[in-house]
Formats: C-alpha cells, sequence, structure tokens
C-alpha cells in the first residue's frame, strides 16, 4: 500500500483552515447603513443621524462627516471613535434656503462611505388654495449625479465550505 502523500494533507488541511478562519471572521469593514437628515429652518440647524452598529466603536467608527451645500464643502469634520456602538448624531449650525441641495457623506474608519441627499423645499403653506395646482419637486440639476450605491464587505459564508470539502476530497482521492 502506498504511504499518503504529506504536501496533499498539509495542501488540504490549509485550505481547511483558512477556509473556517474566513467563515468565523468574516471582514468587518462596512458602511454606514443609514443617514438620516432633518433640517430646522427656524434655528438653521441641520441635524445628521448616522447609523453605524460596531461591536468596538474605539476601533471601528465614523470617521469623517462632510456636509456639502450646492456642491460647496460647508462643514468637513474628522472624529477618532464613535460616541455609541449603534449611532452617531451630529448637529451643526447652517443657514440654508429654499432650493438648496445638501450631500452628507459620512467615512467608515476602515474604508467605506455611505451618502445621503436632501433638497431643501419651501415651507408648507398653511392654507391651501382649492384653485392652485399642486406643486411638484423642483428637477435636480443635470449635472448632479445620483448616490453610488452601497455596497459592504463580507466573505461570501455559502462558498467557503464547499471550496474547503472539495479541497479535502481531491487531498483524499489520491
Amino acid at each position: 500500500m502506498e504511504s499518503p502523500d504529506p504536501f496533499r494533507y498539509g495542501l488540504a488541511a490549509l485550505v481547511l483552515l483558512t477556509a473556517i478562519a474566513l467563515t468565523v471572521f468574516p471582514a468587518s469593514a462596512h458602511a454606514p447603513s443609514d443617514i438620516q437628515l432633518s433640517y430646522n429652518d427656524a434655528a438653521k440647524e441641520l441635524t445628521v443621524v448616522i447609523t453605524h452598529p460596531v461591536p468596538d466603536p474605539q476601533s471601528h467608527y465614523i470617521r469623517n462627516v462632510k456636509v456639502k451645500v450646492n456642491d460647496v464643502v460647508s462643514v468637513d469634520r474628522d472624529y477618532t471613535s464613535q460616541p455609541s456602538g449603534d449611532r452617531v448624531t451630529y448637529t451643526c449650525s447652517l443657514p440654508l434656503n429654499k432650493g438648496d441641495t445638501i450631500r452628507v457623506t459620512a467615512t467608515c474608519s476602515q474604508g467605506p462611505s455611505l451618502t445621503k441627499v436632501m433638497d431643501i423645499a419651501a415651507p408648507a403653506a398653511t392654507t391651501a388654495s382649492a384653485a392652485a395646482p399642486p406643486q411638484s419637486p423642483a428637477p435636480r440639476p443635470a449635472s448632479t449625479p445620483a448616490p453610488a450605491p452601497v455596497t459592504t464587505q463580507k466573505s461570501a459564508l455559502g462558498l467557503l465550505p464547499v471550496i474547503a470539502a472539495a479541497a479535502f476530497v481531491l487531498a483524499k482521492k489520491r
């Protein structure tokens, strides 16, 4: 009977351990999951609520918040931690006019970011006229690009065990 090839078993073990490690410890870098924007016209304040759940807000946090008004940077703040493991609330004094477009980008300390856009509309009228036609929102300028889709970086759990099993079968086949 032929002795087993140690290289094949070593390779199979390495592939299996790598697959297990990638399954158990998926990549944790992810963009914020949501940004909620609200503007208080009377106080001239913008409130930004960023949802970014993390296990350790000291090492994985919202690193930067950038606020653009009509594509001009108005606020650009860097942070070194996140006050809680779930969300960050940021309020800034920002005089805006109706028709302004706000673009807020929150960037994770591990790379990915999320951008949310809000158009400042005219305040709602207290009385409505039956003869007045309904107002439609102002169209966006053609030069304003749509925000990029949000992608997260996590390992594909379904594929890794299959790769490990295939490597084991190939090594055992010999």
